[in-house]
């Protein structure tokens, strides 16, 4: 209802926490048939902690980075759609800075 943009995000987003829902889901459901006391003794054993580390570190940047990242990425849509002018003005400052910049720049060049 708000905006096109917005509505995509909104989509992928709930996409995303659908699918790491889904695999959170999974790797519980396989730790409570036994398999946490195999994953645990991969971790506490030194020739095994590199197959602990190849399981859990993407495990959790499934299912905790990936969604934050989207999350902060619909949040940051949504206050675009909420204010847009707020984006136009950071627009406009950022090029006053890089005339004021440039300006600078050449009475720095000047004899």
């Amino acid at each position: 209802m708000l905006n096109q943009d917005y509505g995509k995000a909104t989509l992928i987003e709930a996409v995303v926490f659908i699918i790491s829902n889904c695999a959170a889901g999974g790797f519980n459901f396989w730790l409570a048939n036994g398999e946490i006391s195999v994953l645990r003794n991969d971790r506490e054993d030194d020739a095994t902690a590199r197959v602990f580390a190849a399981i859990v570190i993407p495990y959790f940047i499934l299912t905790e980075f990936v969604p934050c990242i989207v999350f902060a990425r619909t949040i940051k849509i949504f206050g675009n759609v909420m204010e847009p002018e707020q984006e136009e003005d950071e627009q406009v400052e950022q090029e006053l800075n890089n005339q004021r910049e440039v300006a600078r720049r050449e009475q720095a060049r000047a004899p």
